[in-house]
């Protein structure tokens, strides 16, 4: 199975959500996201799970990311993302608690926030990128170990 994250910088500060209390890891905080539906991209799921979340469009910039998790058949990517013109966040009220825009101090020190959260950030704030656009990579491409 896979998942996607974005990454959304503004005004100093990264888009954040609380996780609803009908998900997995209720009241958890964490970047949005969600589940890769068989046959679509990265980058599709991603645009498709922001709209449906946050009603927001983005535009996958840099996949810079990746988690596989040791204990369940999981691998999260991570993109950094911009937002299509000027837009404002709107809560799915079933999929999300609260919107949070939080520094990078901020989310690093949440103690309820997924132990994913931090290594995502610094990956978002390293200029490297893994591929650019990101809609290349297949599902079930492994990463080489070096990336």
């Amino acid at each position: 199975m896979h998942g996607v994250v974005a990454g959304i910088y503004g005004e100093g500060k990264w888009l954040l959500i609380r996780r609803g209390p009908r998900v997995s890891y209720p009241g958890k905080v964490c970047f949005p996201g969600g589940t890769v539906e068989e046959g679509e991209t990265l980058a599709a799921a991603l645009k498709r799970e922001l709209v449906e979340e946050l009603n927001l469009i983005v535009i996958p910039r840099r996949l810079c990311w990746h988690h596989v998790f040791p204990d369940k058949p999981l691998v999260l990517w991570g993109f950094f993302c911009e937002l299509e013109g000027k837009q404002t966040p709107r809560m799915h009220p079933r999929e999300i608690s609260q919107i949070l825009w939080l520094d990078r101090i901020q989310v690093a020190r949440r103690k309820d926030g997924m132990p994913t959260n931090t290594g995502f950030l610094a990956a978002l704030e390293t200029p490297r990128a893994i591929a650019s656009p990101p809609d290349w990579l297949p599902l079930g491409l492994e990463l080489p170990a070096s990336a």
